[in-house]
């Protein structure tokens, strides 16, 4: 049966954007919406939905790209009526009224990983993912490792409701993002040429690796750039980078606006992502497509984010990691592949084929 021509109308949770440092999932969301507007029918309406729980954030909520796309507060039974789905984009099943649920999963480590947060957060994303595996009309994955570990955990999910729509890329990352970097340079205060981690600086993403790869490196190497909050490592990364003497060659940015990633990426020697675990990995993709090499760990999604023409390291190896970093300097042949084959392989992903997916997924569950 057809969707009626009055169009679809969907609830997205856009809470996980209300934040001043918006995580990966916050910008999936932000991405997500934005394209939408693109590819959606005129007749289509999208409820941008914020929990009432987050009122003191309120300065922070996602800016609506038309008229198509009102805010509402919702909080338990208090949400919009007369809706076709319910979409958690942040692995959140969205109960609302008899709306078909929709949820896109990101990551599963809270099931893989018993050193990830507490275990009071464990239990509570264990309940999260088993509401999903038991409620969710349709499951989107962001990688097919994710979707696969999420089956494995819960083997009696309808494999048919759960499907693999990946991250897109913002046209703002290019080889011409590098245009904006002497700008950005003098904002963070980076000097010299760099080789970045982009990310929090926590036990996942592993960025503690990259101190002692550096100790490896001659002193001519490109300096080091720890570009992310602080998840809390960052006292402990200064200590270390002060005991293995490379304060002046290691330099820690905070949190970086989003404005600013497009060009850091581009004008950086190498992206290393070392992390021990990924959903997706979406800054080694963006890296691609800023004609930038990328070094990685190949955990989790890792491999499906950076593709075949990037540098794969052990992440717990400051050797491989060293000498993977050397080779995209000292190498320019490998460094032309690399470059010329992440461009290719970043142009398979946008933003729009990713909303086009899930604009269907959510005409398929409003029949």
């Amino acid at each position: 049966m057809a969707v009626p021509a009055r169009g679809l109308r969907v609830a997205i949770d856009t809470t996980s954007a209300m934040k001043p440092e918006r995580s990966g999932v916050a910008h999936y969301v932000q991405n997500l919406v934005r394209a939408l507007a693109e590819v959606a029918a005129p007749g289509d309406r999208f409820v941008l939905c914020d929990r009432l729980s987050r009122w003191g954030r309120r300065a922070y909520r996602l800016e609506p790209p038309d008229e198509r796309f009102p805010q509402r507060w919702f909080q338990g039974v208090l949400h919009p009526r007369g809706l076709r789905v319910a979409h958690g984009p942040d692995g959140r099943l969205l109960e609302m009224g008899g709306a078909a649920r929709v949820v896109t999963l990101h990551d599963v480590f809270a099931l893989e990983d018993d050193g990830e947060g507490t275990p009071e957060w464990r239990g509570k994303m264990a309940d999260r993912y088993q509401a999903v595996a038991d409620r969710a009309d349709l499951v989107l994955c962001v990688s097919a490792w994710t979707r696969n570990r999420f089956l494995g955990h819960h083997p009696d999910t309808d494999v048919r409701r759960v499907r693999v729509i990946p991250h897109g890329v913002s046209s703002s990352f290019s080889p011409d993002a590098g245009r904006d970097l002497p700008a950005v340079r003098h904002a963070l205060g980076i000097e010299g040429s760099y080789v970045l981690f982009l990310g929090a600086l926590n036990r996942r993403k592993n960025p503690g690796v990259l101190l002692d790869a550096w100790a490896l490196l001659p002193d001519e190497a490109p300096g080091l750039v720890l570009a992310g909050a602080d998840g809390g490592l960052l006292a402990p990364l200064r200590e270390r980078a002060e005991a293995l003497g490379l304060t002046s060659r290691v330099h820690f940015t905070g949190h970086v606006d989003g404005a600013c990633v497009p060009p850091l990426l581009a004008g950086a020697t190498c992206l290393v992502v070392p992390s021990r675990m990924e959903g997706f990995g979406l800054p080694a993709l963006e890296a691609l497509a800023c004609g930038t090499p990328v070094v990685h760990s190949g955990r989790g999604g890792l491999r499906e984010a950076a593709g075949r023409q990037s540098l794969e390291i052990h992440p717990e190896d400051p050797e491989a990691v060293a000498a993977a970093v050397l080779r995209t300097i000292d190498d320019p042949d490998t460094r032309a592949r690399m470059v010329e084959g992440g461009l290719a392989y970043a142009a398979r992903f946008d933003w729009k084929v990713t909303a086009r997916l899930t604009l269907e997924a959510y005409r398929e569950v409003a029949r």
